[in-house]
């Protein structure tokens, strides 16, 4: 190994300060560590050994160097949304301090020392392919424009790749919540009172609109069970509320959600279509002759295979 000239050396020193100047040197306070960056002593001792070699009389020989000079860089390039921790990305830097080649001319020297080299780190916050890319477009030969590439393109990068991910974490919730609403459920609503004709008409007729399936109980209380996909359940309702019952005040629409259950496929349904069963059920009674007889109802829905609901819904 041929250490270059002293004026070379002095040429690289400069090279090396100017980029530690620029970005901090990504070293450990402590030299008992067992990470693999270098620590902190550890490196100004290099560096001071290099500095001898420039600035000592009896020429850089006299100093045992390296063949080169390694060091790691901190390249800063944003913000990261998640804790406001700058985002980095570190470099190893080789700064040659010796020729390449015994053979080294005058001519070699002429021409210059050789350029320092230099390559990518891949940082935690960035996948392995997106580092790829982005040490495939590192300009060579040239390592301020190296750094230049490194702050821009990276965190370009990086948002590309967060908006991808966010894209197909997008495609993956609608897809999850299409599920969700396509699903088919039972869905029991409970009445204080429901007596009038016309809306119960309504709460029938409207079921052919979303294909939902069930039975109308008049009287006190009254009961409603649907079954259809979930989001054609809520539409439903939301669709009585606003246009069944347009005419009536907020505080007379008392019904409330008792129940919602899975029924899986089709063939989870227990009805077929929306029918009103109120006069299937035998007579009223009540002074008013408004409240139905609720054995008679336990009856028909324990026929259906429903008898559990039927406790939670009127009994719990």
């Amino acid at each position: 190994m041929k250490v270059l000239p002293q004026e070379l050396l002095a040429s690289q020193l400069a090279i090396i300060e100017l980029i530690l100047a620029m970005y901090p040197p990504a070293v450990n306070a402590s030299s008992d560590t067992e990470d693999p960056v270098e620590s902190t002593s550890d490196h100004n001792s290099r560096l001071e050994r290099l500095r001898q070699a420039c600035n000592g009389d009896s020429g850089a020989e006299s100093v045992a160097l390296p063949p080169s000079f390694e060091f790691s860089i901190s390249v800063p390039v944003g913000e990261s949304s998640s804790d406001d921790r700058p985002r980095s990305v570190k470099m190893g830097i080789s700064v040659p301090l010796a020729w390449s080649q015994e053979g080294a001319t005058a001519e070699a020297a002429d021409a210059g020392p050789p350029p320092p080299e230099y390559w990518l780190r891949q940082p935690d916050w960035m996948t392995r392919a997106t580092a790829a890319k982005l040490d495939a477009g590192l300009p060579r030969g040239d390592v301020l424009e190296a750094f230049e590439y490194v702050r821009e393109q990276a965190e370009a990068l990086f948002q590309a790749e967060a908006a991808s991910g966010a894209l197909v974490q997008a495609a993956a919730d609608v897809s999850e919540a299409g599920d969700t609403a396509r699903r088919l459920v039972r869905v029991w609503f409970y009445f204080q009172s429901l007596s009038t004709a016309e809306k119960r008409r309504d709460l029938v007729r409207y079921a052919d609109r979303y294909a939902l399936s069930g039975f109308v109980l008049a009287g006190k209380p009254g009961l409603l069970c649907a079954e259809g996909a979930a989001a054609d359940v809520d539409a439903y309702m939301s669709a009585i509320k606003r246009e069944s019952w347009g005419d009536v005040p907020s505080h007379q629409k008392k019904v409330s959600e008792r129940l919602r259950e899975e029924c899986g496929g089709e063939d989870g349904r227990r009805f077929v279509g929306m029918t009103e069963i109120t006069g299937e059920l035998g007579e009223m009674h009540g002074a008013r002759r408004n409240r139905g007889d609720m054995a008679a109802l336990e009856a028909y829905l324990t026929e259906k295979g429903l008898g559990g609901s039927f406790a939670k819904v009127l009994i719990n």
